[in-house]
């Protein structure tokens, strides 16, 4: 009897944690937050700082460096001719999808260069083509392309940069500035290169 009870007191509690229909715990001071019946974003909805950011860290996409040829309008107009006919102009609409495809691959077997999957829906024309074929893509940092500029005697860029361990930098007896730090390698590229060690919780740091 005392089973059958006990069973029927969890059962309500259960579901009501599957639901989240419990009640809120009033704390003194905190003011419950009620969740909104619709979170979802509008459609509408724009992201002008992500956008931003987007175009300003475009180095970090895994594509290839690009380089346009100087007879690149030459070269497109010979694909053009070939694959659409004599009266492909600038103007003149790249087809369905299949026409597309087509054109966009003998344009990259021509140049050595593919449209991205991001780009494909604005290659309408082919205008539009010839000016993503001109723009040129460079795959280095920010700090790569600083390291190649001409730089004032006080300005050094060290793009191989050293990284303390207690086991190879001997000079103050393997102490670091920071001696309650770690130095935690993450990145599985950088594990290979750079050694990670941590460091003891107690006095004296060794």
């Amino acid at each position: 009897m005392a089973l059958h009870r006990c069973q029927n007191w969890i059962r309500p509690v259960g579901n009501a944690f599957l639901k989240n229909d419990l009640p809120a715990v009033q704390v003194k001071g905190i003011e419950a937050q009620v969740p909104k019946d619709d979170q979802r974003f509008p459609e509408n909805t724009v992201w002008p700082d992500e956008l931003k950011w987007a175009n300003t860290n475009s180095h970090r996409r895994p594509s290839r460096p690009y380089q346009p040829p100087v007879d690149v309008h030459s070269q497109l107009s010979e694909v053009f001719r070939a694959v659409l006919g004599p009266a492909a102009g600038a103007h003149t609409a790249v087809g369905d999808l299949a026409a597309k495809h087509r054109l966009l691959t003998a344009c990259a077997d021509r140049l050595g260069h593919h449209v991205t999957n991001s780009q494909l829906h604005n290659i309408t024309t082919l205008g539009d083509v010839i000016s993503y074929y001109s723009e040129p893509v460079t795959t280095s940092t920010p700090l790569e392309q600083l390291s190649e500029q001409e730089l004032p005697k006080n300005i050094h860029v060290q793009l191989e940069y050293l990284r303390f361990h207690p086991e190879t930098d001997t000079k103050f007896g393997g102490v670091t500035a920071f001696p309650k730090s770690s130095t935690v390698v993450s990145s599985i590229k950088y594990k290979k290169k750079y050694r990670g060690y941590a460091t003891p919780k107690s006095w004296p740091y060794k």
